[in-house]
């Protein structure tokens, strides 16, 4: 069996994508998402359909703090980066 060299390789690219269209691309038209001090904020409009465990999971993920408050009468999500 022959060993392979370096440049036999293939090189394979991955794409990154921003973290805040990732949530926009999860909320959809169930929440409206900004960005706020380093971090988030996800006003959640339909909270029927919005998907609460995929958001959640993926904000921290991202190593973020997230707390829950209300603004105006909507739930909303609000996000940091965790400071070490």
């Amino acid at each position: 069996m022959a060993k392979k060299k370096c440049s036999d390789k293939k090189i394979t690219s991955v794409a990154i994508q921003d973290p805040m269209e990732t949530v926009k691309n999860m909320i959809r038209d169930t929440g409206e998402m900004s960005e706020e001090l380093g971090g988030f904020l996800i006003q959640v409009k339909d909270p029927d359909k919005f998907p609460w465990g995929d958001v959640f999971q993926y904000l921290l993920s991202l190593n973020h703090n997230v707390w829950i408050d209300s603004r105006d009468g909507r739930l909303c999500i609000v996000t940091c980066p965790k400071t070490d």
